[in-house]
């Protein structure tokens, strides 16, 4: 479906391979910390009795809990960064990384995307735009970046006498593992729409895209599709 040539076309390919197996990567980093998580209470709600102090609140900081933070953030990154290189065997476009907010590859489509396909570059462009300000990539980015020279600040584990305890949050108050899963599921929804997006530029006239899904809370949610012929 694809205008390029047939290297151009393998090269797409094994792009989307290269991306599913780091967002599996991503997804294993999310379930390693919910699994880390309720292993971590659980001890620690067996620990409490043992001092023999009903009032007593032990907190606990974990590092196997923030290494599977950052192994996350980390993958998640490396996703979008793996992203932006489908555009070169597309259309030409050569990028490293995925930049600040995607500004870089907006510019990099308005400048070098031929004009006869501008038009078309224009869904993809303002996806990006769109999705920048996103609360989920600003914090994807920031803690990504934080923890290259501090510790993400995350909340300890903590349990009292009575049996109550209180997971890890992030420094924003949000429970770590709720971010975690927020990150996931908006990350692979906006790369999937950035491939489609990506790969619509150079799709044969008489292709398109449609959405797709029901009850849909992300804005886009794009799959290829050949329309019917008008009769």
């Amino acid at each position: 479906m694809l205008d390029v040539s047939e290297d151009a076309r393998g090269e797409v390919f094994g792009n989307m391979l290269e991306i599913s197996k780091k967002l599996a990567k991503v997804a294993d980093a999310v379930d390693e910390y919910e699994k880390v998580e309720k292993r971590e209470l659980k001890r620690l709600l067996k620990e409490v009795p043992k001092h023999g102090n009903p009032d007593l609140i032990l907190a606990e900081n974990s590092s196997k809990l923030e290494a599977a933070v950052e192994e996350a953030l980390s993958q998640g990154k490396s996703a979008l960064d793996v992203a932006v290189k489908v555009l070169e065997p597309l259309l030409g476009i050569k990028l490293n990384t995925f930049g600040k907010h995607g500004a870089a590859v907006v510019k990099a489509l308005r400048n070098n995307v031929p004009v006869p396909l501008q038009p078309k570059a224009q869904f993809l462009i303002q996806m990006i735009e769109t999705e920048a300000d996103s609360d989920w990539l600003k914090s994807l980015k920031k803690y990504r970046d934080d923890q290259h020279y501090k510790n993400l600040g995350i909340t300890p584990l903590r349990a009292n006498g009575v049996g109550q305890s209180e997971s890890p949050r992030m420094p924003g108050g949000q429970p770590v593992a709720q971010f975690l899963n927020v990150v996931y599921v908006n990350l692979f929804t906006f790369i999937m729409d950035f491939l489609a997006g990506a790969m619509y530029i150079k799709l044969y006239n008489g292709l398109g895209l449609m959405a797709e899904g029901q009850d849909l809370t992300k804005k886009f949610r794009l799959a290829l599709e050949n329309p019917p012929k008008s009769e």
